[in-house]
């Protein structure tokens, strides 16, 4: 990361151990990017000429649809079904034979979900928030998480339980569970607890 330039050197303790937010961001976000492609280019090597030239085709498409109207279309076409089938395959198998390809793609796996879950909070989606969860906690075992993989499983379940245990708070948790810091801006929503700390916190710990 240091002779790519992505994270300074002072940085890097910070950025690893997540203590610099926006840098460990944007650095899992590049490098996620970049393992991605590498593991598609691996992918599409491994097919046949024939199966290769639809793919080159519909990526064509994507770039010329400029204004994203067709996207939805191409995405759910049969030759992107069946690619998409493919590819999950060829990371299954890989993954068999290949140690440092599977823990590659296990980072991969764990940046989605943990985009997924920014998205959560900045569209204000419950229900996403509580499915991303969900796919959250088996990894705060696997890696050791002691106080997250103790509490989170409690307050998923807590939280799928709210229509029986308080129906009110269900009925009106969805829209009011983020704060929306700009009203004209989509994409914009911030934790009740994050805004807080950003705001209340700052003004009575200003030390802080």
């Amino acid at each position: 990361m240091i002779e790519s330039e992505l994270v300074a050197s002072g940085s890097v303790n910070g950025v690893l151990f997540g203590k610099h937010y926006n840098r460990s961001i944007r650095a899992h976000k590049i490098i996620y990017e970049a393992m991605e492609r590498l593991r598609f280019q691996a992918f599409e090597k491994s097919l046949p000429t024939t199966e290769n030239s639809p793919l080159h085709a519909i990526g064509i498409s994507v770039q010329e649809d400029s204004e994203r109207e067709m996207f939805v279309d191409i995405c759910t076409s049969n030759i992107v079904t069946d690619a998409k089938t493919k590819y999950e395959l060829f990371i299954k198998k890989r993954s068999k034979e290949n140690p440092l390809f599977a823990f590659w793609s296990k980072y991969i796996d764990m940046v989605q979900l943990l985009l997924l879950y920014i998205r959560t909070t900045r569209t204000s989606d419950w229900t996403l928030h509580l499915s991303s969860l969900r796919s959250m906690i088996p990894w705060f075992f696997a890696t050791d998480r002691v106080n997250y993989s103790r509490y989170a499983p409690c307050y998923w379940l807590e939280m799928m339980c709210l229509e029986e245990t308080h129906p009110y708070v269900a009925a009106n948790i969805e829209d009011n569970w983020t704060v929306q810091r700009q009203e004209g801006y989509a994409f914009s929503g911030v934790a009740c607890d994050q805004t807080i700390e950003q705001t209340l916190n700052r003004l009575e710990f200003p030390h802080i």
